[in-house]
């Protein structure tokens, strides 16, 4: 039967593809995971690693000692060391691999260089301690001459890997200025050195204000901006080891300081003063004990002032509430409602509906919303007038959500276009500058133009 004809066929290639399988992957596989490991220069398991010194022919020793789990450098300063660069440089280390073998017993290792190496570095592997000792340059200048220990053996090790292993203490000490989590801050003050100030504290219910006041309403997220700028510093170059001579880098009064008191009664502080030659402030922060360098940008993100702090949003926006949009620009009228998990869909002429297939667009819609604030609010706004030259409308089912009504933009010589905004029964006027409006007319036209 032909069946029993194809089933033999189908057995002998799965034999075949089985063979092929195993002996020219599985196999292979294990022979190149077997040379990578004999190629191998250390067998070290990073976590049993409790010391490390890197010492240079030319250059100062480094001394790294893990207490408690944690690295620090012992020498040649005492200071908290990056973990994560150290702990590269183990697994560097880990992974090492020898090219070639050049001299199996040597009787002289000065031809190698290795007599007085160039670099050595030690470190402590449980209760032994272990060296690494690299030479010269092989006559073609693209590897190093190697030994382990007291090892006569001689091989080759790949020229990049002096740049990996050759760490100096500035590549290997703590650079992080602090350690707070953005939930832990429950005050920001900043200082400026002309007498400016400003202090927000965050509410029990979580929100930032003005303490003992109502206005103006503070943004969460121009905090949390603040915050993460303080947060994630990182000193670029160290000036002075410990805080010697404060005025001689303009910290004695500093130009401003940030101060962050904590929800366990703890407090952070960074003081900030002179720019250098390059641009970079000297700066002393309470958890890194050191005079170090971070970057002058620094100073055109920190708060002088409540304003730039307020929440200047256009409008509340909940993007998950809204589930119908309806706008109108320059007579152009249009409406998109969602379709939950499918996406969204645009109303055709006639009241139908068609699949958007491009639903990004909607809520890159909604994130301009979001990010959009005003420029100021004027004292005695104009009537909206009839008919306006804009529309968007938010829609919760039959509920609305908000609403905007704006000018032209394009209106000559306009460098304030108003924009009324209705919540619920309030309708409020803002001044925006017209590019701002531009780009939101820009979103809602891409989103008709996904579908024409």
């Amino acid at each position: 039967m032909k069946w029993r004809q194809t089933l033999g066929y189908l057995l002998i290639l799965l034999a075949v593809g089985g063979y092929y399988y195993y002996f020219e992957v599985v196999v292979k596989e294990r022979e190149e995971a077997a040379a990578r490991s004999a190629r191998q220069v250390f067998d070290l398991e990073v976590d049993r690693v409790a010391a490390l010194e890197i010492v240079p022919k030319d250059g100062e020793t480094v001394v790294l000692e893990k207490e408690a789990g944690t690295w620090r450098l012992a020498a040649p300063v005492a200071t908290e060391a990056d973990g994560a660069a150290v702990q590269g440089l183990l697994n560097s280390l880990a992974s090492l691999e020898a090219e070639r073998e050049v001299a199996s017993s040597a009787e002289d290792l000065e031809p190698f260089g290795l007599s007085t190496p160039a670099l050595q570095l030690r470190f402590k592997d449980g209760e032994t301690w272990r060296t690494l000792s690299l030479g010269n340059r092989n006559p073609t200048g693209d590897s190093y001459y190697a030994r382990v220990d007291a090892e006569r053996r001689v091989f080759l090790v790949a020229s990049g890997q002096w740049g990996v292993l050759h760490k100096g203490v500035s590549e290997l000490r703590r650079r992080d200025l602090f350690s707070f989590e953005n939930s832990d801050v429950k005050e920001l003050r900043v200082s400026w050195s002309d007498g400016r100030e400003v202090a927000v504290v965050r509410s029990s219910g979580g929100a930032w204000e003005v303490s003992g006041r109502s206005e103006p309403a503070i943004k969460a997220a121009k905090v949390e901006r603040v915050l993460d700028e303080i947060r994630w510093l990182r000193a670029r170059d160290f000036l002075e080891d410990g805080p010697v001579n404060l005025p001689a880098h303009g910290l004695d009064p500093p130009l401003v300081k940030v101060e962050l008191h904590l929800s366990d009664g703890g407090r952070a502080s960074l003081a900030l003063g002179r720019k250098g030659d390059e641009g970079d402030l000297a700066a002393l922060g309470s958890e890194l004990p050191f005079v170090v360098t971070v970057s002058g940008d620094l100073l055109d993100r920190l708060p002088d002032s409540l304003a730039d702090l307020e929440d200047r949003s256009l409008i509340a926006l909940d993007a998950e509430r809204v589930n119908e949009v309806a706008w109108t620009v320059a007579g152009e009228t249009g409406r998109a409602v969602s379709r939950g998990e499918t996406g969204w869909a645009l109303e055709k002429a006639g009241g139908e509906f068609k699949e958007l297939n491009d639903s990004w667009r909607i809520r890159s819609l909604f994130w301009e919303l979001q990010d959009l604030e005003f420029d100021e609010k004027p004292a005695s706004p104009p009537p909206v007038p009839d008919p306006v030259h804009g529309r968007l409308a938010l829609f919760e089912g039959a509920e609305p959500l908000g609403e905007l009504l704006w000018e032209d933009p394009e209106r000559q010589g306009a460098d304030q276009v108003t924009v009324w905004v209705r919540e619920g029964s309030e309708l409020k006027a803002v001044g925006l500058e017209p590019e701002k409006l531009r780009r939101l007319e820009e979103k809602i036209r891409a989103v008709t133009a996904a579908e024409s």
